[in-house]
């Protein structure tokens, strides 16, 4: 089922039953059928990290930039041109919101592999302000991610392009050749729309990924193709090396 809401967990030894909660996050699946949320109302459901298939935030317009300030304070920590920033927008806004369950999702003990996290908009720019706040590492001070696992599997701006996270380089020969991995980078995969507005690889990408996760969750082969099967789609594809580990190889 999908419902906003939140994940919620109770620390073992601890007295309260929810002391550990995610922020809302706009589109949480669960499974019902294993057992009913802590809570639900009209707006949202708490549920316990074991019964969370995935979650995506939804933004009609998905953006970053840098919000400026004259002083240098722990709100405004970076620097450029003698002035002080931090990296503001609905794109960090969602990213502090993915991290704060995936988190909650972690310390139950539940594997990164055994749920999906995404970022889905309508519209948006290029985000080319968001390879540069990686590259700099300043955003994952800001947001205190420390790998991959801290990152959405997709990012999906239907009229402007899809972004992803990999241990690998996007290589179509061997994807996942074993000399290429390096425990402590990872890559930023982005694949640019070169058909204009209405191509639709963005979304098919994002729910390839998302039911193939599903299906891994459940022990089912793949019955899509992956990051490989927008077949038909022309695209660019641009790899980013990060200086940012990615466990487990991604």
């Amino acid at each position: 089922e999908l419902a906003s809401g939140f994940v919620v967990d109770n620390a073992e030894g601890a007295e309260t039953i929810n002391d550990r909660s995610s922020r809302q996050i706009d589109c949480l699946v669960y499974d019902r059928s294993r057992q009913a949320p802590l809570m639900s109302a009209d707006s949202f459901v708490a549920v316990l990290p074991a019964h969370v298939g995935g979650f995506v935030e939804v933004k009609s317009d998905l953006r970053i930039s840098r919000k400026m300030s004259d002083t240098q304070s722990g709100d405004h920590p970076f620097e450029k041109d003698a002035r002080f920033y931090r990296w503001s927008g609905t794109l960090v806004d969602a990213l502090a919101n993915l991290k704060s369950g995936i988190e909650v999702m972690r310390d139950a003990g539940v594997p990164r592999e055994d749920y999906f996290a995404g970022i889905f908009a309508y519209d948006g720019d290029e985000l080319i302000q968001f390879e540069q706040a990686l590259v700099s590492g300043e955003l994952m001070d800001q947001l205190s991610i420390t790998d991959i696992d801290d990152l959405p599997d997709s990012i999906c701006i239907i009229n402007r392009g899809w972004w992803g996270f990999s241990a690998y380089q996007w290589n179509d020969v061997d994807p996942e050749l074993d000399h290429e991995y390096d425990p402590e980078m990872s890559y930023l995969l982005q694949i640019g729309i070169t058909a204009g507005k209405g191509d639709g690889s963005p979304l098919q990408l994002f729910t390839a990924y998302l039911s193939n996760s599903f299906d891994g969750r459940e022990g089912l082969a793949h019955r899509t193709g992956g990051l490989r099967s927008f077949v038909g789609r022309k695209a660019s594809v641009k790899n980013t090396q990060l200086k940012l580990p990615c466990p487990g190889k991604g």
